[in-house]
């Protein structure tokens, strides 16, 4: 495999499903190295703990080319409630309103970072297929606010990977019952609300510090 420190963006490497279910064995994750696109955010600085995206196949065939990378589903990592009044507002930005959440009112984040924890099989089977410029998900809430989840090799990436992929993409997740909506939606208003608390004590500590 390509050393990891080494990575570029668009350095792309598929990783054999493997004694997971009947379901997903023989398949492919597909894994491309992105720079996470914030300012605060240094990848020089985390060689081994590289952002990237994750796609998976429909088969046991390998993608190809440029074309057949694209047409593969990108595996989502992350879900926040959407809300055109405060969605820029608790990340940080602009914007992000024109996004268009999801028939549950749902924006995804599908970056994540992977922690090479020491050695691990799953790296050993990483199998490079070139450099690709792919394209990005549409609608994805990327900014310095958003949670970004961590897929570990400390015991098994593929599952951590598909993990998510049936919480979110398959929709197995309890945010998707009618129950788990209505916590998931209160929970991120709850935060909202915390969240302007906070803001406007840091203005308020300003405001004093500039007084003395």
């Amino acid at each position: 495999m390509k050393n990891i420190k080494n990575w570029i963006d668009g350095d792309t490497f598929a990783v054999k499903i493997e004694n997971y279910s009947e379901e997903y064995n023989g398949r492919y994750l597909i894994i491309i190295k992105r720079t996470l696109p914030l300012k605060i955010y240094c990848d020089k600085s985390y060689p081994y703990d590289p952002y990237v995206y994750a796609k998976i196949t429909n088969s046991n065939r390998i993608p190809q080319n440029l074309d057949e990378i694209n047409n593969l589903e990108f595996i989502k990592f992350f879900a926040t409630y959407y809300d055109k009044d405060t969605i820029n507002f608790i990340n940080n930005g602009k914007d992000f309103d024109k996004l268009i959440p999801d028939e549950f009112n749902y924006l995804y984040t599908c970056i994540f970072n992977i922690d090479f924890y020491k050695k691990n099989k799953d790296i050993v089977n990483f199998i490079y297929l070139g450099n690709f410029d792919i394209t990005l998900p549409k609608n994805e809430l990327v900014s310095d606010r958003t949670s970004y989840m961590c897929a570990t090799t400390k015991f098994s990436l593929v599952e951590d990977i598909l993990k998510n992929y049936k919480l979110y993409n398959c929709k197995e997740g309890s945010i998707f019952q009618p129950e788990g909506r209505e916590i998931f939606k209160e929970n991120y208003f709850n935060f909202c609300k915390i969240q302007q608390e906070v803001e406007e004590l840091m203005d308020e500590y300003r405001r004093s510090k500039e007084k003395e």
